[in-house]
């Protein structure tokens, strides 16, 4: 099995792009436009606003299809967390 992350980001989101550029150097990322404004993926939406994040973008890692971690914003130590268990 192979680990895989997704990445809901928000429209021309400087976090988000940073984020996909250093986890696609890792594993293959796939990125998911959620658009607050349009309310894309309201599933997504609500699922941030009720746990709390307010800032994009919500990272997903997979292994296979098992959830095996999550965050939002752009966090360094978190990636810097999958260099060292991936590749």
């Amino acid at each position: 099995l192979m680990y895989h992350a997704i990445i809901f980001h928000t429209p021309n989101c400087m976090k988000c792009k940073l984020t996909e550029k250093q986890l696609s150097q890792l594993m293959s990322t796939k990125m998911v436009l959620i658009d607050r404004l349009a309310e894309t993926r309201m599933d997504i939406i609500n699922y941030m606003e009720s746990h709390g994040m307010v800032s994009s973008p919500l990272v997903r890692i997979y292994l296979g299809d098992k959830l095996v971690d999550e965050w939002n914003d752009f966090q360094v130590s978190k990636i810097k967390q999958w260099k060292g268990r991936v590749g």
